[in-house]
């Protein structure tokens, strides 16, 4: 597998490095205004002036005892990343936009929870709840053939007829579909702002990170 780099021409940023069985496989990924480059060198690493790929200077490590137990963990995390381990990324450690658009889709992932009950697969309970709800209306909505959503157990506990009952699903499933791709279009949003911007790109993160953290369920 050969490796490449991609800068841009208007101020020489790293953009992103690209792993490609073929140079045409790797120019193919390359946007106007932007240069391909035989080698792997990461923006976290390198940086490029124009015309040669040199490494950043090395920042001094500073002991754990003059650390905050925040900067201490943010550490821990990088290391643990670093030797292969798979565990959240951490908003403090952002050095790339790769790592920008991963804490965004885990931004997204949390939302995602928090539409939901405690427990496991609730959400599965929607989508069949919905799906019979759909089947008992084309059927007639036939008041003695309940779906299994609308037991009658349910609905006696409950105080609804099985039209209220039907209803109250059929909204809150709306609502969740909803939600989701409010969800899905603040992510793919916000990663394609952090792969346009520049220098910026870890405020526009943090920006969409703080959106996605405020949906809560209705």
């Amino acid at each position: 597998m050969m490796q490449f780099t991609i800068t841009r021409d208007s101020d020489n940023a790293i953009t992103k490095t690209v792993s490609a069985g073929a140079l045409s496989l790797a120019e193919s990924q390359v946007l106007t205004g932007h240069t391909l480059h035989s080698g792997h060198y990461p923006p976290d690493r390198y940086d490029y002036d124009g015309t040669d790929f040199t490494l950043k200077a090395e920042q001094p490590v500073q002991p754990f005892i003059f650390k905050s137990t925040r900067e201490m963990l943010v550490d821990i995390y990088n290391q643990l990343s670093v030797q292969g381990f798979e565990i959240p990324a951490h908003v403090d450690g952002i050095e790339s936009k790769a790592q920008a658009n991963v804490l965004i889709d885990q931004a997204a992932g949390r939302a995602r929870f928090r539409l939901v009950s405690s427990g496991t697969l609730i959400d599965q309970e929607y989508i069949i709840a919905e799906q019979q709800i759909a089947e008992w209306r084309l059927d007639g909505s036939n008041a003695s053939e309940l779906p299994e959503c609308l037991s009658q157990a349910w609905l006696t506990a409950s105080n609804q007829t099985a039209e209220q009952a039907a209803t109250d699903l059929e909204t809150m499933a709306q609502a969740w579909k909803s939600t989701l791709m409010q969800i899905r279009a603040l992510r793919l949003t916000g990663k394609a702002a952090v792969n346009a911007a520049t220098n910026e790109y870890k405020a526009v993160a943090l920006g969409y990170i703080e959106q996605l953290d405020a949906i809560v369920a209705s």
